[in-house]
């Protein structure tokens, strides 16, 4: 009984992985104009229910937070903009920082496949 709980909750994580995953590169591709509807026309073709998003991470602007803060602690440069993003969260600006610094890193990492 604890083995096949063991088993549905590591495919749970997988599953969240997964979503974390098509919405990271969704959102570096597109930035943060990016909607909810594009990332499940994504995760549809993997399998992947716009209900099984919701079970996991409960508001798409709770998986897009998430998001920007994964790619914010992977990337030295950005995380800087943490406390920013902590201390105005909900402000116009705190918008355009976040939009700049995944601009930012699209190119880097444009720079980096090229190079």
């Amino acid at each position: 009984m604890a083995n096949a709980r063991l088993i549905k909750q590591r495919r749970a994580w997988k599953t969240r992985r997964l979503i974390l995953s098509v919405a990271r590169a969704k959102l570096l591709q597109h930035g943060l104009g990016l909607t909810c509807n594009e990332v499940v026309r994504s995760l549809n073709q993997i399998s992947v229910s716009k209900g099984t998003l919701y079970y996991h991470f409960g508001s798409w602007e709770d998986l897009k937070k998430q998001v920007v803060e994964q790619i914010i602690k992977k990337s030295p440069e950005l995380a800087e903009l943490q406390a920013t993003i902590d201390q105005y969260a909900g402000d116009p600006k705190t918008r355009l920082l976040i939009e700049n610094a995944l601009q930012k890193s699209r190119y880097n990492g444009r720079r980096k496949k090229r190079g």
